[in-house]
């Protein structure tokens, strides 16, 4: 079964230091299969932003070569203005999860992420029930 991962989970499954790094590390290799997690063109981008040095882009980039990333198009952008106008003003939905949230959706396939709260209220995304999710 194919998922998307949001980039929460992916710092969770790098840093060791993380409270959630080993339950995330075996739900990604063993229940999932790491060759079974995509990423959205979002995830990608804000992964990237998060970096602080050349050193830690050039690791961040090879470590993201793993994953197939799934590239904005246009039926992703118009689901995502329209999440946006649903959900913008009700739930504080923002740009980039709106972007996240379209990509799943337009995909079919679950978002596995751990910022439920972000997501659970957009109606037809289906969001992948890890058993470790605090």
């Amino acid at each position: 079964m194919n998922v998307i991962c949001d980039s929460d989970v992916l710092i969770d499954y790098w840093d060791t230091k993380k409270l959630r790094h080993f339950n995330t590390k075996n739900i990604l290799d063993n229940s999932i299969g790491i060759s079974n997690v995509l990423i959205s063109a979002i995830s990608f981008m804000e992964l990237i932003v998060g970096v602080n040095n050349k050193e830690d882009l050039a690791k961040k980039q090879k470590n993201l070569k793993i994953f197939n990333c799934i590239l904005l198009n246009q039926s992703i952008s118009e689901k995502a203005i329209i999440l946006l106008s649903e959900y913008r003003l009700s739930h504080g939905l923002s740009i980039p999860d709106s972007l996240i949230a379209a990509t799943g959706i337009e995909t079919d396939l679950p978002l596995f992420t751990y910022n439920v709260k972000d997501s659970t209220f957009i109606k037809n995304l289906n969001i992948y029930n890890a058993a470790f999710t605090k």
